[in-house]
């Protein structure tokens, strides 16, 4: 896949982050807009012309779903990452983790938390009033509860360092470049001293590269951010996350005094509470719970900054955005299983006390991947919508040409269900079905029984079959088939009309209960 392809794709999902995939499903690397702005822009390159694989991460670091939220915190931040894939125990790609997202989450319990703090505070500073003379112990103790519990500040979080500053006509190739030089996604576009807008790699894919403008000669007046909210020292760093939240950004400039004297990203910010965090709840084994049970509640519902996605690394492959992915400290990641691989899946958050999740389950409009394995020992992916005839022609596709010039009679789809019953696929129910099963197992495909309706149901090909026989011919094979009767599929459609009398009947107790809900 080109550049401007997963720019385009980047775009309509509204991300800056994407996971590359290989022709089994497999994570090759993972490509942000920092990398477009870095690697590509920065360094000359035609979106049109460059692959994905050229200048994305390959190999990144992942974590598994047994990983605890903690471990994955961790990290995060010891590594300096934002993002971080998560797999499932096949290898396969479960969705994404964003610290940033993690955090959004919990600011309103840290809220709680430092208002709580600055009470006890109060408190003991009453008692200290009625002290006898000598209290100097207990105004140091104070002195330093203060400063360990108190929300900090933009001051404290600014070292001094000016961020980097543009003129509006500058072109987007040289800002770019300067990003690369300054280790920074961000820059601000002033006029006459005063800032005019903020311009980050993000802009850059997806109102540069995405759109198809040159960026040798796009302004950067044309594509900025104009008008960005601000943000003053005093500004404590909850109050900055929240409103970052709230408008959806990731940087905010700091003004004094209407002169531009610092930016703070939400990165830093997510760092920098992160460290009070760990500051006020220490290390030991006690406060090691306690902090988990701040983070219980990474699975509530969010309205998310960006989805993130998954492109394919070459153009014969499939674009499928996994879900954001919210750890769970008290447990383990694992209790996100039944989270879709797609961006149909949403999380909410119950009053049973553990984090439950809510499915947004396929619909016709969406795609799905689907496995297969057929006499030539290969695994076969493709992708289809869940619409019978659109997966028959898929899989089709996949066949051998001996195989297609056969009677295509002869192909029948089936899929195992939750109590490990093989169901014949013979309908659009029959494929969203399949499709939702997977979703609720936290699946990223289907795998499917591609069956020979000639032959016995031992020649059933599964997705991972333990044996094949190769060595029949498939032209000797055509030719003996086709003077055979073609054969009733009879033991195939009773099961069928069962189960749909079986969901008739489920269908009708649940609407009637409803019913009489109702009145």
């Amino acid at each position: 896949m080109l550049v401007i392809e997963s720019a385009q794709f980047m775009s309509a999902k509204r991300c800056d982050c994407v996971l590359v995939v290989n022709e089994e499903g497999q994570l090759s690397g993972i490509f942000t807009a920092k990398d477009i702005a870095y690697r590509l822009v920065a360094e000359g390159l035609d979106a049109g012309t460059t692959a994905v694989s050229q200048i994305m991460t390959k190999n990144p670091l992942c974590v598994t779903l047994d990983t605890s939220a903690t471990e994955a915190l961790d990290l995060m931040v010891s590594k300096g990452f934002r993002h971080l894939p998560v797999r499932n125990e096949n290898g396969d790609i479960f969705g994404l983790l964003d610290i940033t997202k993690c955090l959004y989450q919990t600011l309103e319990k840290l809220e709680r938390a430092f208002d709580s703090s600055k009470k006890l505070y109060d408190a003991l500073e009453g008692v200290e009033r009625n002290w006898a003379n000598d209290n100097s112990k207990m105004t140091d103790y104070l002195d330093n509860l203060r400063e360990t519990m108190a929300c900090p500040t933009l001051r404290s979080v600014l070292d001094g360092t000016l961020p980097a500053e543009v003129k509006h006509k500058a072109n987007v190739r040289d800002i770019a470049i300067l990003m690369k030089e300054a280790h920074t996604t961000a820059v601000l576009v002033t006029r006459s001293h005063k800032l005019q807008g903020i311009f980050t790699s993000k802009d850059i894919v997806l109102r540069v590269i995405a759109a198809g403008l040159n960026p040798d000669n796009t302004t950067v007046a044309r594509v900025m951010t104009p008008k960005p909210d601000t943000a003053t020292p005093e500004t404590t760093v909850l109050d900055a996350l929240k409103l970052m939240n709230d408008g959806h950004y990731l940087n905010l400039p700091v003004i004094g005094d209407d002169t531009i004297i610092g930016m703070v990203d939400v990165l830093k910010l997510t760092y920098i509470t992160l460290e009070q965090i760990n500051s006020i709840q220490g290390n030991s084994e006690e406060n090691g719970a306690i902090m988990s049970r701040f983070w219980e509640n990474f699975g509530s519902t969010i309205d998310p900054i960006e989805n993130q996605s998954q492109v394919p690394e070459t153009p014969h492959q499939y674009l499928t955005p996994p879900p954001f992915i919210s750890p769970q400290t008290s447990t383990s990641t694992r209790s996100y299983s039944d989270v879709s691989p797609n961006e149909y899946s949403s999380m909410t958050n119950t009053n049973e006390g553990n984090s439950a999740l809510t499915l947004n389950l396929p619909t016709a409009d969406d795609t799905f991947t689907f496995k297969f394995t057929l006499s030539e020992d290969r695994i076969h992916r493709t992708v289809s919508k869940p619409i019978y005839k659109e997966l028959l022609e898929s899989v089709r596709l996949k066949l051998s040409p001996a195989e297609i010039e056969m009677d295509a009679e002869w192909l029948f789809l089936s899929y195992l269900d939750d109590e490990n019953d093989q169901v014949l696929i013979s309908c659009d129910s029959d494929v969203i079905d399949a499709t939702n099963l997977a979703v609720q197992r936290g699946n990223n495909n289907v795998k499917l029984f591609v069956q020979d309706n000639r032959k016995t149901k031992d020649d059933l090909i599964n997705i991972v079959p333990e044996s094949v026989d190769n060595t029949e011919d498939l032209s000797s094979r055509k030719e003996s088939l086709k003077n055979q009767p073609k054969p009733h599929n009879t033991g195939l459609l009773l099961p069928m009309l069962v189960g749909i009398l079986g969901v008739a009947i489920i269908s009708a107790y649940a609407y009637s209960k409803a019913q009489l809900k109702s009145k």
